[in-house]
């Protein structure tokens, strides 16, 4: 193939076009011969009504018949079915082992799978779910309903992204399919390797810190994660709410009006606002007293009963605000102390997970960091040992020493990046949404957190949560190290480690919480660990598990470098 001209490309090109004939006739085959048994089993219904005549499709936002729906759907079945095919095709033309194609095939399906189960409809996530090849391989629910996904604040109809994103996986699959084959033969070619003998020489780099950093950002790809987890965590920033309900904001006008210890003046001003409510509830009584009798008619009592919803409707916040009032008072009449503030606190209960979504928030960032962590770590070790550069480096004075000492350093400042990443934008999105004011504010000031042992300010528990979070990902990183290093192989040790440490986050997001006692789940979430100390001082020791997880990470891997 290779003498003649455009032999490869034009081979490619036919592979491609054979492709996407095969999968229109075996999906034309299917899909036709199961409506010519259901024809030929109930009949053949009037093909020529209106879609939204069947039942379920009543929602359907398009103006088409159902023999044109019939048209469509074989249509959508085929550029689905083709663009999982090309995909297919990639893997075999960039993957030497044909058993790692069925392989990454598999993978490829069991994590669009695992997305469009896990991920909530009303998630920011919602784009994995929906934006799916396992949810678009279904068809009908793209036609079903009409039915948006929220893009960067804006809503999208299903059908366009749908229409747009299976075109762009096959333009782009089409292109590196023929682009890659034509490129691999003609660098293995020898008019290949004759240019190459003209190029200019190359600076020769002998540090070893240039090259652990060239081999960690591009070899490994670190470089190219860090940049998918930068444009993931925009995305998944522009898709927080920040919608605020009705009694969320009186009750933030009422905090913020009261805000720092409680003083005449902030009594004063509640006292007052309890004084209308209850000068409106008098009268409300009085106006379905005088109703009942007849002295007033109907739309007088109705025209006040608007009067009242609207004069009362803050009833619920203020309510809140004596509950919050009473906290404060009763914990500083009981410790004779001052320290207990009035705090708006809501930006604070979703911090520390004693909102209503609990530690759930917590597990998706940790499974963000984990995942990140796993795929840019499990080669930096691993690979020495694949590829049998160990005995080269064993050979010199210092080598193993030096060449552990500076990975971990680079990997540690990619650990730090990481980890901000995966945190930034929830403290950002809280801070949006709700704020979180009064940082010196002892964090007694709130309900949730007043039984803690150590009576620290507001940005001391904060700063305490993200020290247990930081700890443990050292500890991760120190096992990613550890399994990467008696492994000796990269795949290996990344099935290890989703086993040990993400399987685990995701039983905890599908309502498996029991993996919180034998896995670093509590320590992971940070909240979860906090809280256990919150219930009983002792579990505070348990900080010694992810830290003894690491030290003794660390020490094997020293022993493996030795040898």
């Amino acid at each position: 193939i290779k003498p003649n001209r455009n032999g490869t490309g034009a081979l490619m090109t036919a592979k491609v076009c054979a492709l996407l004939f095969l999968t229109a006739v075996i999906t034309i085959l299917l899909y036709a011969g199961g409506f010519l048994v259901s024809g030929i089993e109930y009949g053949f219904a009037d093909l020529t009504v209106k879609v939204q005549s069947i039942y379920g499709f009543d929602g359907c936002a398009l103006n088409i018949t159902v023999w044109q729906y019939l048209l469509i759907y074989i249509a959508s079945k085929i550029a689905v079915a083709f663009a999982l095919s090309l995909i297919m095709l990639f893997f075999a033309i960039t993957t030497k082992n044909t058993s790692m194609v069925y392989v990454k095939v598999v993978l490829l399906l069991a994590v669009e799978l695992g997305l469009y189960l896990l991920i909530s409809g009303n998630s920011r996530l919602q784009l994995l779910k929906y934006v799916n090849l396992i949810f678009f391989l279904r068809v009908t629910p793209i036609y079903q309903y009409y039915f948006n996904l929220k893009m960067f604040g804006s809503p999208v109809n299903i059908v366009s992204i749908f229409i747009v994103f299976i075109s762009v996986v096959i333009v782009l699959f089409v292109f590196l399919t023929i682009f890659l084959f034509i490129k691999r033969d003609a660098v293995t070619s020898h008019g290949g390797k004759i240019r190459r003998e003209y190029r200019l020489p190359k600076k020769a780099h002998t540090g070893i810190v240039y090259h652990e950093l060239y081999k960690t950002f591009v070899m490994n790809k670190v470089a190219v994660i860090l940049l998918i987890l930068v444009v993931f965590q925009i995305y998944s920033y522009t898709q927080q709410s920040i919608f605020v309900d009705t009694d969320e904001m009186f009750y933030r006008q009422y905090m913020t009006a009261l805000e720092g210890e409680v003083t005449e003046a902030s009594l004063s001003i509640v006292n007052r606002e309890q004084a209308r409510f209850d000068g409106l509830d008098a009268s409300f009584e009085e106006s379905s007293e005088k109703f009942d009798r007849g002295e007033i008619s109907e739309t007088e009592y109705q025209q006040f009963m608007m009067y009242y919803s609207d004069q009362t409707r803050n009833r619920q916040a203020f309510d809140r605000v004596l509950e919050t009032l009473d906290h404060v008072q009763t914990y500083n009449e009981n410790t004779s102390s001052t320290d207990a503030e009035m705090v708006y606190e809501t930006g604070w209960l979703k911090l520390t997970a004693h909102r209503y979504d609990g530690y759930d928030n917590d597990m998706t960032e940790a499974l963000v960091l984990t995942l990140v962590m796993i795929v840019s770590f499990a080669s930096v070790f691993g690979t020495e040992f694949s590829s049998r550069m160990i005995f080269i480096i064993s050979s010199y004075k210092n080598g193993r020493r030096k060449t552990v000492r500076i990975k971990m350093l680079i990997c540690i400042c990619v650990m730090v990046l990481i980890f901000v990443l995966s945190y930034v934008t929830d403290i950002i999105g809280i801070v949006r949404q709700y704020g979180l004011p009064c940082l010196n504010a002892k964090i007694c000031s709130i309900p949730a957190l007043a039984s803690f042992p150590l009576n620290m300010t507001l940005w001391q528990y904060t700063a305490l949560l993200f020290i247990v979070r930081f700890v443990t990902a050292l500890a991760v990183m120190m096992l990613i190290f550890m399994v990467s290093v008696y492994s000796k192989n990269t795949t290996q040790a990344i099935s290890i480690l989703t086993v040990c440490i993400v399987i685990p986050l995701i039983l905890h997001l599908l309502g498996t919480d029991v993996v919180k006692y034998f896995t670093l789940n509590s320590f992971l979430s940070g909240n979860m660990y906090l809280d256990w100390i919150n219930r009983n001082p002792i579990f505070g020791l348990l900080i010694l598990v992810p830290l003894g997880v690491g030290v003794f990470s660390l020490f094997k891997i020293r022993a493996a470098f030795r040898e």
